[in-house]
């Protein structure tokens, strides 16, 4: 098995280690816990092209909120309604409001995991760096 330790993943100094998102940061981990975090830190070009996907939901939190609710419940527009406490009918005209903004449809499979890994990005820049020595 792997291992991959977070000092030895080569990152940019202001970005968190990869695993941070994930909240593993802390701890020994198997490189298929971080290997996309590990892609994302060594292609910068390409990371910034697909974080650029979600821009236009940044400026509405509803919609990156219902968004990221729809993953999380398996791409269930009734699961996601529930989570949010919203009216059933809100999630599908948001979704299609969602698909609109990033011109990328959510039942292809290569859009949804552009979109995806534009999240994990996003994920991963908000994740807090880690405290330097004291």
């Amino acid at each position: 098995m792997l291992h991959v330790h977070e000092r030895a993943v080569v990152r940019r100094d202001d970005r968190p280690p990869a695993g941070a998102a994930q909240g593993i940061a802390d701890r020994v981990v198997t490189f298929e816990d971080v290997c996309l975090d590990i892609m994302l830190a060594r292609s910068p070009d390409t990371t910034a092209a697909l974080a650029a996907t979600l821009d236009p939901l940044l400026a509405r939190p509803e919609l990156l909120t219902t968004l990221r609710e729809y993953l999380r419940h398996g791409m269930s527009a009734r699961a996601t309604a529930r989570a949010l406490y919203v009216h059933p009918n809100t999630v599908p005209y948001r979704l299609r409001t969602i698909e609109q903004l990033l011109g990328r449809s959510l039942s292809d499979v290569t859009g949804l995991t552009d979109v995806l890994i534009a999240l994990h990005h996003l994920d991963m820049d908000s994740a807090p760096a880690p405290a330097g020595p004291s």
